[in-house]
């Protein structure tokens, strides 16, 4: 055991190298590069830029830079900030600790609830709880965290004022542990809560794929009560899967803490790193990326095996998710025909008006636009960023996991040692930085989207391709004369296009949420393109007065995400052959 830690310490040290390489690089290339900060200075002249350019030793081939960093953050010196001037090292370690508070409670409420959820689920499979738990963790999945901490905010902090609107304390009151403690549960309950999801699916699965196994059979069979079966037999081989989620899911962990940190004020990391892009703050964004980054790969050393069971659901679920995919599809289509009002139009008579007041069905924003006409508009522009994305990831996924898996050798290594940095790096602080220094047009983010969303295809892909390439199919078109590129094609991809297709019904999920995020972070579909996202973005300001303003596109954003799910879930065991009668 000591060995293997060692080795997989060793393999870390070039995937930190090759995280913080192309960070570096990417924050010199995007446009203003590091001198963005003072070239919005208007008293600044270009002699004056040039010199500071020279003093920084940003004059030097990237290369050159980029060993000169290397070489102080060896050190511990992540060098100084843009904007204030302060070492990075100690602005960092200002804010981390609130965030690992954070994502600690976060990560003990997951889990417990999680567990226990997924645990109780599996031995009464079939029940009512069992159904009832699916279905809450499908809806936890697809509810964006940033809706649900404004629902949070405006049940409990603003109706029954139980707990604060945000903060990490009450300013100018003596520290006080209670305090501390009020300010911090609305956070990360929506933070756990949301996690709860994700774990508790994949326990349920987990001891369901172990229930099933001879040796747990046999031990029923030799008359051992059932909790013993449980807890000395079934629990101890399904936490190894379980182990590995906990390891992977820093990643997730660290894009939810920033959105949630977003919403309740909460001084961490994420809310740094916001307004380090605000500011193009590049040295600080640069050593963010490298702190969260390394410790996405801590946790990952955690795993054993990457390898994650798959769930099964009921199809009753499936035939929900594809009516609601087919629904929204067609509502999206015909938004121009059948919203009510023009999206744009802004009637300052009715601003605020509530739902079914002067005509507005579910309402109107602070400059009296028709929260239904923008709703469907909105899902427009959605819809089509999430297929948009899924066939980027799916053809650039395919294409680089076949060479990967067809080919291996050096080949191989290079494409998943790619896919292990981009894996490594937490989704949404890379998605801001790419963002931050394009124009934020629905192409842009499309793109950006898309261009990190490919990595889980080609692994499936890769896997696939190792599989099927040495079966007597393929040997014997070999044998017939096909080429390397026949072979791909016509034998290989069409055997491994069921995991493909699952894969890319669920990215399109993925991907509206991560447009939502990025648009109620700011960084994504701009004003006056209505998105769900932005929406939320201009409700937050108004969510006490006008709750109906953030309640419907948080709603919108969920229930799509939650029919992709239910298709997905549905798809993957039509086309699953151990799960066909």
């Amino acid at each position: 055991m000591a060995l293997y830690v060692v080795r997989r310490l060793l393999q870390a040290i070039p995937l930190l190298v090759g995280i913080s390489f192309a960070g570096f690089v990417l924050l010199r290339l995007a446009p203003g590069g590091p001198m963005a900060v003072y070239a919005q200075n208007p008293n600044m002249s270009e002699a004056d830029m040039r010199r500071i350019e020279r003093i920084l030793g940003l004059d030097q081939p990237v290369h050159v830079q980029y060993l000169k960093w290397a070489a102080g953050m060896a050190a511990g010196e992540l060098g100084y900030s843009y904007r204030t001037g302060r070492p990075v090292g100690e602005i960092i370690r200002e804010r981390v600790p609130a965030t690992l508070q954070l994502m600690g409670v976060a990560y003990l409420i997951a889990i417990a609830l999680g567990l226990t959820t997924g645990i109780v689920s599996a031995v009464r499979r079939g029940s009512v709880f069992d159904y009832a738990a699916t279905t809450a963790a499908m809806v936890g999945l697809s509810v964006p965290t940033f809706w649900f901490g404004l629902i949070v905010v405006i049940v409990f902090a603003g109706g029954l004022r139980w707990i604060p609107s945000g903060g990490i304390a009450t300013l100018g009151a003596p520290f006080s542990l209670w305090d501390r403690f009020i300010h911090l549960i609305g956070p990360a309950a929506v933070l756990g809560l949301w996690m709860t999801a994700t774990w508790s699916r994949y326990t349920r699965s987990s001891v369901l794929e172990v229930v099933g196994q001879d040796y747990i059979r046999t031990a029923r069979a030799k008359g051992l009560p059932g909790r013993a079966v449980l807890l000395r037999h079934t629990l101890r081989n399904a936490l190894i899967p379980l182990i590995t989620l906990g390891g992977l899911e820093f990643r997730n962990l660290f894009g939810g803490a920033l959105v949630t940190e977003t919403v309740f004020s909460w001084p961490g990391v994420g809310r740094l790193y916001l307004d380090s892009l605000n500011y193009q703050d590049y040295s600080v964004i640069l050593g963010l990326l490298l702190v969260t980054s390394a410790m996405v790969v801590a946790g990952s050393l955690l795993a054993d095996v990457l390898y994650a069971v798959a769930d099964p659901r009921i199809r009753l679920v499936a035939t929900a998710g594809a009516a609601g995919v087919l629904i929204l599809v067609t509502l999206a289509v015909l938004a121009p025909w059948v919203a009510p009002r023009d999206p744009l139009y802004i009637d300052m008579d009715h601003k605020f008006a509530r739902p079914g007041q002067a005509g507005f069905v579910l309402g109107a924003d602070e400059l009296g636009r028709d929260v239904l006409s923008r709703l469907l508009h909105a899902g427009r522009v959605s819809l089509a960023v999430g297929l948009i994305t899924a066939l980027i990831a799916v053809v650039v996924g395919a294409v680089l996991g076949a060479l990967a898996g067809y080919y291996g050798g050096a080949l191989d290594a290079v494409i998943m040692r790619l896919v292990d940095v981009l894996l490594s790096m937490p989704t949404i602080f890379l998605l801001l930085a790419l963002a931050a220094f394009l124009k934020p047009t629905m192409w842009t983010i499309t793109l950006i989207i898309g261009l990190n969303s490919w990595m889980s295809v080609a692994r499936m892909v890769r896997g696939q391709v190792l599989s099927l390439k040495e079966q007597e199919f393929v040997l014997a078109a070999r044998a017939a004369g096909a080429g390397a590129g026949r072979l791909i094609v016509r034998q290989l991809m069409p055997n491994a296009v069921a995991p493909v297709l699952v894969a890319a019904t669920l990215t399109v999920a993925t991907a509206i949420l991560l447009e939502s995020s990025l648009s109620y972070l700011g960084y994504g579909i701009q004003p006056p393109t209505a998105s769900w996202g932005n929406m939320l973005n201009n409700a937050q300001s108004y969510v006490l007065y006008a709750p109906w303003v953030a309640v419907y596109p948080g709603a919108m954003i969920s229930l799509t995400v939650l029919s992709f799910n239910f298709a997905g879930d549905g798809m993957r065991d039509a086309l699953d052959p151990r799960l066909r009668p």
